[in-house]
């Protein structure tokens, strides 16, 4: 019975009844104030990051598969990758 007790619906019922429906959402504010910067960072690091990757391996005229021939590179999964890990480094830096 002790275990009941101390299960999710159990905390969220014993919250509201105690503290009322609002209390569910204590602390979201901040949270969405902390979000919306690193969100809006990310999101351009992102789109930067992705457009420096595609002008620096036309610039090295390489195509999808290594070769110097054709100038366009198709990165795929790998720059997506790098260009979404460096952007997440930045925003959190910030």
């Amino acid at each position: 019975e002790a275990q009941a007790r101390s299960g999710i619906i159990h905390s969220l019922r014993r919250i509201v009844q105690t503290e009322g429906v609002a209390a569910l959402w204590k602390g979201n504010g901040v949270t969405i104030i902390h979000r919306l910067p690193y969100s809006a960072v990310n999101f351009y690091a992102y789109e930067q990051l992705m457009n420096g990757l595609d002008t620096a391996m036309k610039t090295l005229h390489f195509d999808e598969n290594g070769d110097p021939s054709s100038g366009t590179f198709g990165w795929g999964v790998a720059q997506r990758l790098l260009a979404g890990g460096s952007a997440g480094c930045i925003a959190g830096t910030m």
